[in-house]
């Protein structure tokens, strides 16, 4: 299928009202059955590359008014609901950008009968524009937002074997989004320490033979580490050999040439001028991740789905988020707006309670997580600290106060608060751990 590049105008809708929300507004007076009328609307012709056009726009009408006596011969004969409005007045201003060309610039449909689609990465660097620019959009605020969030659930085993925690953790979820697809499975490799300074390979294994039993068109295993050269790392850790065994494709997001990398730029974020993502994570169309259960002794105070994905990010950017010491959390969340997991699966089978993230101070909790939330899956981890016994970091601040987590709320990438958190287990050892975790999940 040819992917033609359309253009994408975006129309920014400001409404004033007390109450901060914004309400539709149909501007002409309708005959239909409703209350009513026709929405007016602009072309939705193209604009250049680069091109601005800012657009004001007013209706006003003026309308025959009822006297006082037949609005009250009105109420007396039991026809209620009739009053007066003596006129409509509705302004309004669009911003449209050009952010591309299409051929010969000309109008463009987003239909697939004309021959124009709009490919996944174009998609998704739109959507994450609109979203980043803030609450403007919807006008509506957090708590209303958190209503309309259904519970996201996060399945909880208690074990300490590996090929029987994935299958089950996955199975009490009761979802399957990966059958039919071509899945980006993004572990943790920053480096090539024991586990969980990475991803155990034994969980990368399960993890893969897991995904393809549920119908997993293909797999690629993707990552880019920290300090170390991502190939020395996949060498290290075996990953080369196990790939090959297993068949699947292996991406060193390190090798992607400068084209492969799409520059994020958030309006409202605290990257100075955006951040580049691996070209592959947004053209996927599942992702998996599988996270560690570790404090994070540099500034992160810990490291679990949400700081995983800093991975897909180019190492070029790693100066301006290292040296950003009060903004470095914030932005940690910020990265994942640029796309969102299908599955996560959390190894927390061992925990660095302390340090990390490469070495640090071990505990076992013998927990394995699953969900599709990040912010669920990590406030869930940080109540698997808090039971185990963590560093001040940790301890001396409620779940959603973190601010990796509050960033992430803001931004509305999951649940908004603990009491969205469904905990699902299937045995009674996993249901009486999810309680205790559930009271400290309540205490913060």
């Amino acid at each position: 299928m040819n992917r033609i590049k359309v253009l994408l105008s975006t129309a920014v809708l400001l409404f004033v009202a007390a109450s901060g929300s914004a309400f539709a507004s149909h501007a002409s007076i309708g005959t239909g059955v409703g209350h009513a009328g026709p929405v007016t609307t602009v072309s939705a012709a193209t604009l250049p590359k680069g091109s601005f056009n800012i657009e004001a726009l007013a209706e006003y009408q003026k309308f025959d008014t009822f006297s006082d006596a037949e609005l009250i011969g009105f109420a007396e004969s039991g026809r209620e609901g009739i009053h007066n409005v003596e006129y409509l007045f509705i302004p309004s201003i669009g911003i449209a950008y050009g952010l591309q060309d299409c051929p010969g610039n000309q109008p463009a449909s987003l239909t697939a009968e004309d021959g124009l689609m709009m490919n996944r990465r174009e998609f998704i660097l739109a959507a994450t524009g609109m979203a980043l620019s803030g609450s403007v959009f919807a006008g509506v605020d957090t708590l209303q937002q958190s209503e309309k969030i259904q519970k996201s659930k996060v399945s909880l085993v208690k074990t300490s074997d590996r090929a029987s925690g994935i299958q089950k953790a996955i199975g009490i979820l009761g979802i399957n989004p990966v059958k039919g697809k071509d899945v980006l499975l993004k572990p943790n490799f920053n480096t090539s320490d024991p586990f969980p300074g990475s991803t155990h390979n034994d969980t990368l294994v399960n993890l893969i033979l897991r995904l393809k039993d549920m119908g997993a068109k293909s797999i690629t295993v993707s990552e880019r580490s920290g300090q170390p050269d991502t190939s020395d790392v996949l060498a290290e850790k075996g990953i080369y050999d196990i790939c090959k065994k297993l068949d699947v494709k292996l991406i060193n997001f390190e090798d992607l040439p400068d084209n492969a990398w799409v520059r994020i730029k958030p309006e409202q974020s605290h990257w100075n001028k955006g951040f580049d993502v691996a070209g592959p994570v947004l053209d996927s169309e599942c992702v998996v991740t599988t996270c560690c259960l570790k404090t994070h002794g540099y500034g992160g105070v810990f490291t679990m789905s949400l700081k995983l994905s800093v991975g897909i990010a180019h190492k070029r950017n790693m100066t301006e988020l290292h040296s950003s010491i009060r903004s470095m959390r914030k932005m940690i969340a910020e990265i994942n707006q640029a796309y969102k997991p299908s599955l996560i699966l959390m190894d927390a089978i061992e925990a660095f309670v302390d340090g990390g993230p490469m070495t640090g101070v071990r505990k076992k909790a013998d927990v394995i997580l699953a969900g599709t939330d990040r912010i669920a899956i990590d406030a869930v981890g940080l109540s698997i600290l808090k039971e185990l016994g963590s560093n001040k970091a940790v301890m001396g601040k409620k779940i959603f106060e973190q601010e990796q987590i509050a960033r992430a709320v803001e931004l509305g990438l999951g649940v908004t608060r603990p009491e969205d958190i469904e905990i699902v287990t299937g045995d009674e050892a996993g249901k009486k751990y999810s309680e205790r975790l559930k009271e400290i999940l309540s205490e913060g």
